[in-house]
């Protein structure tokens, strides 16, 4: 619903509508559960696309916040951890203004960086095939040949 709105250019009514869920959750749901962290990345993704520096700040904390809860109450490994620090990662990229001094820039790419190889090591960490487990001897005779299935007639 959210998206709609600001796709009719309603961005603000979008972003007091998310606060409100951000705020409801927290409130009933408590400030570490995933819907209320789903909605806080939510509200940065918002913050993000508004222009001024008082909402890429407020974004950028957001993610920190995210990113930081999500590893203290889902684990390390979580995909919902791994996608806030990715995203955490771009932000801080983005937060760079044209003016920034090169000692900052340094910083925060190699910040961007660290989050970004952690988080994609993760991913695929997370994607590799399980290893096959080997049959008892005992149980060798039982083991199929092959992956297909034989008909029996």
């Amino acid at each position: 619903f959210s998206l709609s709105l600001a796709e009719l250019g309603e961005p603000e009514r979008e972003e007091t509508l998310v606060r409100q869920v951000v705020e409801r959750r927290s409130s009933t749901l408590g400030a570490t559960h995933p819907d209320t962290l789903a909605a806080r990345a939510e509200l940065a993704n918002i913050l993000a696309r508004k222009e001024g520096p008082e909402a890429a700040e407020e974004s950028l904390a957001l993610r920190r916040e995210v990113a930081n809860l999500s590893e203290t109450c889902l684990g390390v490994e979580h995909v919902e951890t791994l996608a806030a620090k990715a995203a955490l990662a771009g932000a801080i990229l983005r937060s760079l203004g044209p003016d920034a001094n090169p000692a900052d820039v340094k910083t925060a790419r190699a910040e961007a960086e660290e989050l970004h190889l952690k988080a994609t090591a993760r991913f695929k960490a997370a994607q590799a095939p399980l290893p096959t487990p080997a049959f008892p001897s005992a149980f060798a005779a039982y083991a199929p040949a092959s992956n297909k299935i034989a008909v029996l007639a």
